[in-house]
């Protein structure tokens, strides 16, 4: 008796589009808002123990929104398995807009930066989202020779 093997027919995988970009940014941005407040809170609980913290409280804030937004990128690639830079730019965008939202209720508090270096720090948030973009692409095999 001879058995015949079926062959499973290989489905190609679908073209990320940008319906299942927006609805994998469902997943990313809870991830990076979590790690923004996260980073946050371990931030100000390394700060509190400090004599004077006051010189290290805006270095760390930007160091935590810019590795919050690199996270966001990172997710957002693994989940849409490629297209980085629009990954980045997506997940960047809204993850500035919420924090440009928040921002307008602490207009008191705010760090009185020019207009030019505040846009600087804002593209470099946006930058970091981008350089997780490409980390989260998946790597490619290598051939055996």
């Amino acid at each position: 008796m001879k058995q015949t093997k079926t062959r499973k027919k290989r489905t190609p995988q679908e073209e990320p589009s940008m319906a299942s970009l927006f609805s994998n940014l469902k997943y990313s941005l809870p991830a990076t808002l979590g790690v923004f407040l996260l980073l946050t809170l371990v931030v100000s609980l390394i700060l509190y123990f400090l004599e004077d913290p006051a010189p290290f409280i805006r270095p760390l804030a930007l160091l935590s929104s810019a590795i919050a937004a690199f996270i966001g990128g990172w997710i957002l690639c693994k989940k849409q398995g490629g297209a980085a830079l629009l990954c980045g730019l997506v997940n960047g965008c809204f993850f500035l807009c919420i924090l440009l939202l928040v921002a307008l209720f602490f207009r008191s508090q705010t760090s009185g930066y020019s207009p030019l270096v505040s846009a600087a720090l804002h593209l470099g948030v946006l930058f970091c989202s981008i350089l997780g973009g490409y980390a989260g692409l998946p790597r490619q095999k290598r051939k055996k020779r």
